[in-house]
C-alpha cells in the first residue's frame, strides 16, 4: 500500500460505517433478494473506494447512496 493507501482504506471504511444494511430500509428493499442485490452493489463500491486513483472519480460517488433527503 502506498502512501495515499490509508486515506483511501479510511475513505471506505467511513462509507461502511454511514451506509445502512438495506434490510433496515424495506419500503425500498423489500424481499430478501433485493437486499442481496443491494448488499453486493454496496460491496462493490466499497472494493472501488478502497482504490487510490478513485479519489476524484465523480461518477463513483454519484452511485453512493444519498441517505435521508431530510438530512441532505
Amino acid at each position: 500500500m502506498g502512501r495515499d493507501g490509508p486515506l483511501a482504506a479510511a475513505r471506505a471504511v467511513l462509507f461502511a460505517q454511514l451506509v445502512d444494511d438495506p434490510s433496515s430500509h424495506p419500503e425500498d428493499f423489500p424481499t430478501e433478494e433485493a437486499q442481496q442485490a443491494e448488499r453486493a452493489r454496496l460491496h462493490a463500491l466499497i472494493e472501488r473506494l478502497v482504490v487510490w486513483e478513485n479519489i476524484r472519480d465523480e461518477k463513483l460517488f454519484a452511485e453512493a447512496p444519498r441517505g435521508d433527503p431530510q438530512i441532505d
